[in-house]
């Protein structure tokens, strides 16, 4: 870490800053520091010094403590005093404001950080006065023409502003570039430097009152601008004519001092001389103001030449005010319009939120309103009314007589389940608008117990009883799982007390999931029934396959019989009557007589039946567990 540490005794502007280690050793942070507060044109200058003279930090403000966080760490004082004493930084900047351009070379200043930054800003003081740069000539000029944006960032985090002049850098294209305190003023400032015009009267002596730039304190006074040089030869050149003159008068006094008449004559005389002096002076006064008149003209052109842009910039500057606040106003009267209706709306929301509650007290709203959630819930479960479920439906109860349930679905199979909507809400309202934990406690236990009444009655109306395909079982509907868990968290054992008494309890998020779970559950049911029909069925036809089996058997026995008996017939046709046949077809008193033809015999046996149990008797007292395969094989 190296010392930017640039010493006084610098002639020319262009004075090179010196990078290296200081002649008395750093302030330690916890040093003391001074700091004096300047008036100038621009407003008031703060700088703050060491205690060795070197400016640590300063700009264009009365707030000292501005300054501090922009002093590097190892350099910053924890306090600054104010002093009217630090005559090196005043002077030099009371004469950068009367003209002399160069005095805030001489000031030494002290900052700290790194090389390359500290070699940007012993650059930024060799930049001359009306001779502005850009960040990649000052780049060039630190040693890193490719390093513009780290000049840059230099140039932002410079704190000793105006004797490192950081604003005598532009960009690229030659436009004002931003500055800490302003593009106004850096535009002044350039400006200023520019005409190099000399203003040492309106410089004061220190003042915490803070000023405004303004065009007008940027221009001179008319009979400033006088030049002094031409002044002081004016008054030497009647000093000596009034000399002279007053010599000659003493000189002729002191000859003519021996008469009155001459003393006479010489006071007359020296009073004529008297009045020619004051005639001199009155001609030599309007003479001067003539001259002042001519060189106030003059300097006023060339200041408003040179201020002209700036008033340019500050009538945009305040014609952009101007539209900035024109769309405040605007935007401003949008959002309380806003807020008006939002206030509008909560007022509306507050009164509907009050009245619901007390709606909700009565006994009769509060089973409505558990009515059309329950509906609601159904229906988004994408159930229809009268259709997939009907509601308050009279039905005849073996335990309480006449019963009318608030809906009961229909399921597949001519099921049925029952369900009665309870909106136990007073206790739980109560509990919600007591701010007192031990009366919280008191209105939920009450209203666990309320809840709890609710499953005792619907159990003992035994809804299943009154309709048919109905499970053993009722589902109580509490339209808010708020008003449930609240009950459950007061008494833990109420939903295992409503599984004894033949009670669920659901809300609208375990409704859906209970009625598909118990659809599925019938469903599985008629899948049972469905099989064990199916097993009846499958023993009936073996039983009768096995009958048929008999049928065909003792079909086959007697066609093997019959062929059997065609064959013997056959043979004794042929071995007996065909004899016969065939002498008399010998005999010549016959005539030609063919001989009979003779029938074949059937050579083709009938099939025994396969997989044949025996007789119907034997087959209907043996019930296989599986019918046997070769029961259902075609008979050749």
């Amino acid at each position: 870490m190296t010392t930017l540490d640039s010493h006084a005794g610098m002639s020319c502007p262009a004075s090179s800053a010196q990078i290296a280690a200081p002649a008395s050793p750093d302030p330690a942070p916890d040093a003391a520091a001074a700091h004096v507060t300047i008036s100038t044109p621009t407003g008031p200058f703060t700088a703050v010094v060491d205690d060795s003279g070197a400016v640590l930090a300063s700009g264009w403000t009365d707030d000292v403590e501005s300054l501090l966080p922009s002093i590097h760490r190892t350099l910053r004082p924890v306090s600054s005093r104010w002093s009217d004493s630090l005559s090196t930084v005043t002077d030099a900047v009371e004469a950068y404001y009367a003209g002399q351009l160069s005095a805030i070379d001489a000031v030494s200043v002290r900052q700290r950080s790194g090389p390359y930054m500290e070699k940007v800003w012993e650059a930024l003081r060799q930049v001359e006065a009306g001779n502005p740069r850009s960040f990649a000539q000052l780049a060039e000029a630190a040693g890193h023409p490719t390093a513009i944006r780290a000049t840059a960032a230099a140039c932002t985090r410079n704190a000793v502003t105006l004797f490192v002049p950081c604003h005598r850098v532009l960009r690229q294209d030659g436009t004002v570039a931003g500055f800490r305190y302003g593009k106004a003023l850096k535009q002044w400032l350039l400006t200023y430097e520019t005409a190099g015009f000399r203003h040492s009267d309106r410089i004061r002596r220190p003042s915490r009152s803070p000023h405004a730039l303004t065009c007008d304190d940027a221009v001179p006074p008319k009979h400033v601008g006088i030049d002094r040089h031409h002044q002081g030869m004016l008054f030497v050149s009647l000093a000596l004519f009034v000399g002279l003159l007053l010599g000659a008068v003493v000189g002729w006094l002191a000859n003519a001092s021996r008469s009155a008449a001459a003393v006479s004559a010489a006071r007359t005389e020296a009073d004529a001389l008297r009045t020619s002096q004051e005639l001199a002076a009155r001609s030599l006064s309007a003479a001067s103001e003539d001259a002042a008149r001519r060189q106030s003209t003059a300097i006023g052109s060339q200041v408003n030449h040179i201020v002209e842009p700036l008033r340019g910039v500050l009538g945009q500057l305040s014609e952009e005010l101007r539209r900035v606040e024109h769309n405040r106003i605007s935007a401003y009267s949008g959002l309380a319009e806003q807020v008006r209706g939002m206030h509008t709306a909560s007022q509306q929301l507050s009164h509907e939120t009050r009245a619901l509650a007390n709606a909700l007290h009565t006994p009769h709203v509060r089973g409505r309103w558990g009515e059309l959630q329950l509906e609601r819930v159904v229906e988004l479960a994408g159930m229809s009314q009268h259709c997939d479920f009907s509601t308050q439906v009279s039905a005849e109860s073996e335990a309480s007589g006449q019963v009318r349930p608030d809906m009961v679905i229909h399921l597949a199979g001519d099921r049925s389940i029952v369900v009665d909507a309870k909106v136990p809400l007073h206790a739980y309202l109560a509990a919600s608008d007591s701010d007192d934990p031990d009366k919280q406690a008191a209105h939920l236990d009450t209203h666990a117990r309320a809840v709890r009444t609710h499953i005792a009655q619907l159990a003992s109306k035994s809804y299943w009883t009154a309709f048919a395909n109905t499970p053993e079982m009722v589902v109580l509907f509490v339209p808010g799982d708020a008003i449930l868990d609240a009950a459950v968290r007061a008494d833990p054992g109420l939903i295992e007390y409503g599984f004894t008494r033949n009670v669920v309890l659901t809300t609208p998020t375990s409704l859906i999931a209970l009625l598909r779970t118990v659809a599925l559950g019938w469903r599985h049911d008629a899948l049972a029934a469905d099989a064990a029909t199916i097993r009846e069925l499958g023993v009936e036809l073996h039983h009768r396959l096995a009958s048929l089996l008999g049928h065909l058997d003792k079909m086959g026995i007697s066609l093997r019989r019959a062929v059997e008996s065609f064959n013997s017939t056959l043979g004794v046709v042929d071995s007996r009557v065909g004899v016969t046949a065939r002498k008399l077809a010998s005999l010549e008193s016959l005539g030609v007589v063919s001989e009979p033809a003779q029938p074949s015999s059937i050579d083709v046996g009938v099939r025994s039946t396969p997989g044949t149990v025996g007789s119907p008797s034997d087959s209907t007292s043996r019930i296989p567990d599986e019918p046997d395969a070769r029961a259902t094989s075609t008979s050749g």
